[in-house]
């Protein structure tokens, strides 16, 4: 596990999802989060417990711009689960957003 899935020290963002997971899929392909004023991409860890995504290692009192892609394998709330070829996502093609939010930490 890499320091930023282990998330020591750091905040982390919520999603609360409506099953339980498959904890052997890996979701980083399908998200992104960028700093909201730079707009440069972070390095941050996934996590799936109890019906929870966690998006962890990040920097307390900053603002993230998180992108979740069509074809996430799994059904929140907010987002539903869309097959679409991961290639060419992070394109600025709005068409194969899913989610997208400002969050501030």
């Amino acid at each position: 596990m890499d320091e930023y899935a282990q998330a020591g020290g750091r905040a982390e963002i919520r999603f609360p999802l409506l099953t339980q997971p498959d904890l052997s899929a890996d979701l980083r392909p399908y998200i992104q989060v960028e700093d909201a004023q730079s707009g440069s991409s972070v390095p941050f860890g996934v996590l799936t417990c109890e019906k929870l995504l966690l998006l962890t290692g990040l920097e307390p009192v900053t603002a993230y711009t998180i992108r979740f892609r069509k074809g996430l394998p799994l059904s929140t709330g907010l987002l539903a689960s869309e097959q679409l070829s991961e290639k060419g996502y992070f394109d600025n093609n709005e068409s194969k957003l899913l989610h997208q939010q400002v969050i501030t930490l």
